[in-house]
């Protein structure tokens, strides 16, 4: 279901139903990083539509959610808990470089390495291998 919910630039929003939400970085980086590495390890079926997610989702934060310079926007603040879409769209703003979504942006952009690195081998191993 995840996978329908992707925004047009590749990331997922704030409020996963509500793409007039802005679109969240850490979210994001944590279905990259579960995607490809659900590839890897062949946890996946269909595994092709989720080759296009990952790729497409990386290709959008590299535009839009890391810059040149490796800040990271997008990430949203530490927040407590509602039952409001509301609270989450427009009133729990993002921060620059916030420390919650670092980590996981660098482990996404790892597994989006690792997992091309493996569909590369693929395509380059003899048939019935």
């Amino acid at each position: 279901g995840y996978l329908r919910l992707q925004g047009v630039n590749g990331l997922w929003h704030q409020v996963l139903t509500d793409a007039e939400s802005y679109q969240e970085t850490s979210c994001t980086s944590m279905f990259i990083y579960a995607f490809a590495r659900g590839i890897r390890f062949g946890w996946l079926t269909g595994k092709q539509r989720y080759v296009e997610a990952v790729l497409k989702g990386w290709k959008g934060m590299t535009q839009i959610s890391i810059d040149k310079t490796g800040n990271v926007y997008g990430v949203c603040r530490g927040s407590g808990y509602s039952f409001n879409g509301d609270y989450y769209k427009d009133d729990l703003p993002w921060l620059l470089n916030d420390t919650h979504g670092i980590g996981i942006v660098l482990l996404a952009g790892i597994e989006v390495l690792q997992m091309e690195q493996l569909l590369a081998g693929m395509h380059a191993a003899p048939l019935g291998s």
